[in-house]
């Protein structure tokens, strides 16, 4: 091993990939491993993912999402169960390298088995989060409750990370200077790493594909739940029908979730032939290409793989002024507030009516196209290593 390479263990005990954040996260261990740093991944038996570079040591472990008990419980007892045959198998590391909340009580647990340091990725603000849907919820007495244990929760999280994590690694100032609001002590050990356009997931192939000169097809993706705001968007096209007689714009809606109070709504006001729904697709990469706009109108959003992608392929995104999205677009010609459905609209109508409006929207996406051209992996061994 190379005197100046690291040794790096991480943790991924998801059954599957169900985010963007988990996606990340295991390309940036590959990553790391790929640039010479030995790196070891407990990983769930049932995951199915390409690794080339890192070390894969799989753990047993038996978790259902929506769970009574929290899933970082179980994580953290396979670990422990595990934990002579995890030491067998690895030298000590010198990081331990987690993301998500999830992973706290396993990652802290290591460290202190190890003795070494630990590096906690924050990829969502879990607090505002709920603090937001405490807020909507009013009038709602079990879902108030329900949002009110969440928050008590996830500042418990926060407490932990900012006590046991010896780096801690933002995507945006926003979410950065939140964290710090509540847990000042953690100042000195936080750094900020936005998202980058790079390989593997960005590719030459896949660059600037889109060629729209006019809206016409509009572009959802995500959940289709609460927090990516997709009804605020559906209520937009509503009102372009209702109010001002625009009929011809369609949406197709990638992303899992529930669909059927969706669909309701829509055949409630005549809509529902506009709007395709595909559900989870493995490759979205055919509608950046095919669709004329991307419409992100999330309640709440940290720093969303979507607008990266659509800065990479050329479809121009409009998006809701909320979390890190505004010191990614910057642009206040691409930002919208975040719950109103007719601020959609005016983006949409002047985009449907006037080119000239939609082509700004196009040249406004482009310039920030080079913001994210930047080696992810680089800054990720310089903050650890400078931390050391």
């Amino acid at each position: 091993m190379n005197p100046r390479s690291l040794n790096i263990l991480g943790l991924f005990l998801y059954k599957e990939i169900r985010t963007g954040g988990h996606r990340r996260y295991l390309e940036l261990m590959e990553g790391l491993a790929a640039k010479g740093n030995t790196v070891y991944i407990l990983v769930n038996p049932a995951l199915q993912y390409p690794f080339t570079h890192s070390r894969q040591i799989p753990i047993p472990i038996q978790y259902t999402h929506g769970q009574k008990y929290p899933v970082s419980w179980v994580f953290r007892k396979a670990v422990a169960l595990n934990f002579d045959r995890i030491r067998s198998e690895i030298p000590s590391p010198d990081w331990i390298l987690i993301f998500s909340e999830t992973n706290v009580a396993a990652g802290s647990f290591l460290k202190k088995a190890f003795s070494c340091r630990l590096l906690y990725g924050h990829r969502s603000n879990t607090v505002q989060e709920a603090r937001l849907f405490l807020e909507e919820s009013n009038g709602k007495p079990i879902k108030q409750l329900k949002y009110f244990f969440d928050l008590l929760k996830y500042k418990a999280y926060e407490r932990k990370i900012a006590k046991v994590a010896d780096a801690i690694v933002f995507q945006s100032n926003y979410d950065r200077s939140d964290f710090l609001s509540r847990n000042p002590q953690a100042e000195g050990k936080s750094h900020i790493i936005g998202g980058h356009i790079g390989p593997p997931r960005f590719t030459p192939e896949t660059a600037q594909i889109n060629q729209s000169t006019q809206l016409r097809r509009l572009l959802f993706i995500g959940t289709t739940g609460p927090r990516k705001g997709l009804k605020y968007l559906l209520e937009a096209l509503v009102i372009l029908k209702e109010e001002h007689g625009i009929t011809d714009l369609t949406l197709d809606v990638v992303g899992p979730g529930d669909t059927k109070e969706h669909i309701d709504y829509l055949t409630h006001h005549g809509l529902a032939d506009k709007v395709r729904f595909h559900g989870k697709v493995a490759d979205p990469f055919p509608f950046y290409r095919d669709c004329d706009l991307l419409v992100v109108p999330s309640v709440f959003d940290s720093y969303p793989d979507t607008i990266l992608e659509a800065l990479h392929t050329g479809i121009p995104v409009i998006a809701s002024s909320v979390g890190g999205i505004p010191e990614m677009l910057r642009e206040q010609e691409l930002l919208f507030p975040p719950c109103d459905s007719r601020a959609i609209v005016e983006f949409l109508k002047h985009a449907y009516i006037y080119r000239n409006y939609y082509y700004n929207l196009v040249n406004l996406c482009k310039k920030r196209l080079n913001n994210f051209n930047f080696n992810w992996d680089n800054k990720w061994i310089e903050i650890i290593k400078s931390t050391v």
